[in-house]
């Protein structure tokens, strides 16, 4: 009996030793994306880049990819991975905006043409503007940033070529911060869920939608017979960032820490480049389905700017001024500057 008793032990010394050296086991890490489904940023950027980590790390990383919703709601996705209930996610500055004043500053109506350049702003925000990154570093470790593309209006009732033609019409949005905008057009906001969208435009609670370019494809509005002018809009800035609780970031290892570093430079250019990409997709499919699309020219667009101006000369100041920037206007100024020096994907069309 002790004979075979040492012949195991033996046995499972030498398989000790065969492991490679220095090897942790591999731990399932959570992550929660902003977006739903087939959004392209899950489909071509997170679920591939999860599995190349995979597969650098020897097995080491695995990120569990979960889709908007699943884990927590959208407005709790923040404080829950501050507290550990996520260990990564894509947050957006937005859902808790007094976290995040400085970072505000570059979600202001019109600093940016795209998401080519949109992208390319927030990460040189959270990389060069210690204000930023010290909001950033509060929360979580934020390996990279990106913005949104362009915004459009849906409308039902026509052509929307000016404010003018929104005078009087109730239109659609998902965030208090499109409120004072729509009104500088004369229209009249109506805040709904992102998931309501549809049926609000085909039971007639609105007349035009604002937001994101891509929802005409992804949310089925192309479907209704009611849609069938789309004008393209400037990128409402989303500033979101890919960001990692702190608590799992420093219990990673040094080498682990620094691949993760490594394979998330340049995910803020690619961020950009394959929604500018499935943006120019989704306008296409919009006109195959017998929407017009209208693409402003210059003049037009100047008259959408100039209903904001008193937006963006006062209130959107005033908004920074209450979040807790010391001197708003001057930051805004930066932050309009350094979107002047940031290029997009098109060459500046009198501003757009």
């Amino acid at each position: 009996m002790r004979i075979r008793i040492r012949m195991i032990m033996a046995l499972i010394a030498g398989a000790a030793l065969m492991l490679p050296a220095g090897r942790t086991e591999a731990r399932d890490l959570t992550f929660q994306t902003p977006y739903q489904g087939d959004h392209v940023l899950n489909s071509a950027l997170f679920k591939p880049w999860f599995k190349a980590l995979e597969k650098e790390s020897g097995g080491r990383l695995r990120i569990v990819f979960h889709n908007a919703g699943e884990l927590v709601s959208t407005r709790n996705v923040l404080p829950s991975l501050m507290r550990g209930r996520l260990d990564m996610a894509g947050v957006n500055a937005q859902h808790q905006e007094s976290l995040f004043p400085h970072t505000m500053a570059f979600t202001a109506p019109y600093l940016t043409r795209d998401s080519i350049q949109a992208s390319a702003l927030c990460q040189r925000a959270l990389t060069t503007l210690p204000e930023v990154a010290a909001e950033w570093n509060k929360v979580g470790k934020a390996l990279f940033a990106w913005g949104s593309d362009r915004s459009g209006l849906f409308s039902t009732k026509g052509p929307i070529l000016s404010p003018s033609d929104l005078t009087g019409k109730r239109v659609l949005i998902w965030a208090l911060s499109q409120m004072d905008q729509v009104r500088s057009w004369g229209g009249i906001p109506v805040q709904i869920a992102p998931g309501d969208t549809y049926m609000a435009l085909e039971r007639g609670l609105g007349d035009v939608f604002f937001g994101p370019l891509p929802t005409g494809v992804a949310y089925g509005l192309l479907k209704l017979e009611r849609v069938k002018d789309v004008t393209v809009l400037p990128a409402t800035t989303v500033f979101l960032a890919f960001v990692v609780n702190h608590d799992v970031w420093n219990s990673l290892s040094d080498k682990d820490r620094a691949l993760m570093e490594k394979s998330a430079a340049g995910r803020s250019v690619e961020a950009g480049r394959l929604l500018y990409q499935r943006t120019n997709e989704d306008m296409e499919a919009m006109r195959k389905a017998g929407c017009s699309v209208h693409v402003l020219d210059a003049v037009q667009f100047q008259a959408f700017k100039a209903a904001n101006s008193t937006l963006l000369a006062n209130w959107w100041v005033s908004k920074l001024e209450k979040l807790g920037v010391s001197d708003a206007k001057a930051f805004l100024r930066l932050a309009q500057d350094m979107a002047g020096e940031t290029p997009g994907a098109e060459k500046a069309q009198g501003g757009i």
